[in-house]
């Protein structure tokens, strides 16, 4: 089997991580054959490290947050010196229940890889996976990076994650990139579960009328920055999703007055709006 997992590798970004980001690590651990961990952390975590259960694994300690997308290419990198083809990455809040790596793995050895770039499961933040045909792959236009499994001969190929957005839309400018280059990006019915950030509700007179989605001010910075970049980058390879991001731009606003330290937010909005010019002036 091309998929055993002396042949797979993993890579994972950490930044201040906590106990519980070990066992995420545990539930796919068994089945890659190098675990590389690659930690934004301002301080060595190395000892929880230490607590991973994997006989080959390497930790990179950065001691400081390079981001991302960064941080993904280093442990790309390694795995290709190695001579690992294919690579899951992950994010350090997603774990993988036993059942669906296994699925995954077979997705993967029934998929012909000749043309595709990533594999991605289908993100869930509940515990509780429905039923479903594990034997259908679905394309996709952009796919979350965490648990995704990367065909690593086309990221040579095609440019690996770009540096230059730190952290959001880092997976998604990838995946457009990929189509842009003729590669496709599929889904397979298999499930991660993934934790997204803080539900923050909204209340009315002391009645909740909704939720959202709840980021820090600076991520709200690099939302705005990136979406901006790959709207002027690929805005006519796929019109629908394009849409799709102006109308978050639109959200994010929106809500931005009901989440606090809305000054701080606005202004990181519109610098945001500022900064996205000066990605591509230094492309």
């Amino acid at each position: 089997m091309q998929f055993e997992s002396a042949l797979v590798g993993a890579v994972t970004v950490w930044y201040n991580p906590g106990p519980a980001f070990v066992e995420n690590i545990r539930s796919y651990s068994a089945y890659a054959g190098c675990v590389v961990i690659v930690d934004n952390s301002s301080a060595s975590n190395k000892d929880l490290f230490d607590k991973i259960d994997s006989t080959n694994k390497t930790y990179i300690w950065n001691a400081e947050n390079l981001g991302i997308a960064k941080a993904f290419n280093q442990g790309l990198l390694m795995l290709i010196e190695k001579g690992y083809k294919y690579t899951f990455t992950f994010d350090q809040d997603s774990s993988f229940e036993k059942k669906e790596i296994k699925k995954m793995l077979q997705a993967a050895e029934n998929l012909d890889w000749g043309d595709v770039g990533i594999l991605s499961p289908i993100h869930l933040q509940q515990k509780s996976i429905p039923a479903y045909n594990a034997d259908e792959f679905t394309p996709v236009t952009c796919v979350m990076a965490s648990g995704n499994l990367l065909n690593l001969t086309i990221a040579q190929k095609a440019g690996f994650f770009n540096e230059q957005l730190f952290i959001d839309h880092v997976d998604n400018e990838y995946c457009l990139r990929l189509h842009k280059l003729g590669y496709k990006v599929l889904q397979a019915n298999v499930f991660l579960i993934h934790e997204l950030g803080n539900y923050k509700n909204i209340y009315f007179f002391g009645k909740r009328v909704g939720g959202f989605i709840s980021h820090s001010p600076q991520r709200l910075y690099y939302f705005v920055r990136n979406s901006l970049y790959i709207l002027r980058n690929y805005f006519f390879l796929d019109i629908k999703y394009s849409l799709t991001e102006v109308t978050s731009l639109f959200k994010r606003f929106a809500k931005l007055f009901f989440e606090g330290d809305t000054k701080k937010r606005l202004k990181l909005y519109f610098r945001g709006i500022r900064d996205s010019k000066k990605l591509d002036q230094e492309a």
